[in-house]
């Protein structure tokens, strides 16, 4: 399946086409970054990463926000955007979404990665709970 990745920062925001298998990240394609500035809304920048590709957006998105993400209006940190969440599916012709705030993301960005991708700085050396 493949989903639009998109972090929303104060000044830039991110997008790229990410491959997921079996409820993980399989490949990423390079990010497109552009200037919230140059963009009033999220959907017009969405459609301004859809040109760049050349083809139509995936039906799914991820979008991680600078921001708190509860309720019906989310007005981002250090960006002028506002996101009504229920307008998404219309808005940017996502069937499927998920939204999160970006620390969120991190976590759940380290999440995915194995044991190979950790450093080992100190205290007991063992692998990661699956939980917890």
């Amino acid at each position: 399946m493949e989903v639009v990745t998109v972090d929303i920062g104060g000044t830039h925001a991110r997008f790229a086409v990410a491959e997921v298998a079996e409820g993980r990240v399989v490949s990423i394609s390079e990010p497109v970054t552009q200037k919230v500035a140059e963009h009033p809304s999220l959907q017009l920048a969405w459609q301004a990463f859809g040109e760049t590709l050349g083809r139509p957006l995936p039906k799914a998105a991820a979008i991680a926000v600078a921001s708190p993400v509860g309720g019906e209006v989310i007005k981002l940190t250090n960006n002028p955007w506002i996101i009504r969440p229920a307008l998404i599916p219309e808005r940017l012709g996502a069937d499927t979404w998920t939204m999160v705030n970006d620390f969120a993301a991190i976590g759940h960005a380290v999440a995915q990665l194995g044991d190979d991708d950790f450093l080992h700085l100190c205290g007991p050396e063992m692998p990661l709970p699956d939980r917890g």
